[in-house]
């Protein structure tokens, strides 16, 4: 269903390399919130790429579309991650002298690396957290209408974006 999706600015799952299925058992460790969503972006290493998306539920009660829906959403922190160990490295690049010293880019990378590691943190303010929130709808929205245009469940989302202020 992936492949189905058209090249454009909210599909970013080609960031996606990798799904580590961690299904209910007894065994497992992880049993909080996270394993209540069909699949979280799992960062480990902030300067490792890439980080697996780990798929909690039980797929046997899990549509292909809402899986689907779920890479889509995950895909833009996969980018975003692989966004900021770039910058990262192009920021001790000229530090370390490999590139020339642009000051401007240098303070504008560490701006959004700042940026970035908030969002990923979670302690970012109200309204840089609320945009973050409405990127990842809105791209499983868009999503959405490729995959599965049904109007009813469209205009629900639709609506749903309008009052979260998204739209």
């Amino acid at each position: 269903m992936i492949g189905r999706l058209p090249k454009a600015d909210w599909n970013r799952t080609d960031a996606i390399e990798m799904l580590v299925y961690d299904p209910p058992s007894k065994e497992r460790k992880r049993n909080d919130a996270y394993t209540k969503v069909i699949g979280v972006y799992t960062i480990g290493d902030l300067m490792t790429w890439p980080a697996p998306i780990v798929v909690y539920q039980d797929m046997r009660y899990s549509s292909p579309l809402n899986v689907a829906l779920s890479i889509v959403g995950n895909a833009l922190l996969a980018d975003r991650h692989r966004r900021l160990i770039r910058l990262r490295k192009e920021m001790q690049d000229m530090e370390a002298g490999r590139l020339p010293t642009d000051a401007k880019r240098l303070k504008a990378n560490r701006a959004e690396v700042d940026r970035m590691l908030r969002l990923i943190h979670k302690d970012a303010p109200p309204d840089e957290l609320v945009k973050d929130l409405c990127e990842g709808n809105i791209a499983i929205f868009n999503a959405h209408k490729v995959l599965h245009p049904d109007p009813k469940k469209l205009d629900a989302m639709a609506r749903k974006l309008s009052q979260s202020k998204c739209r």
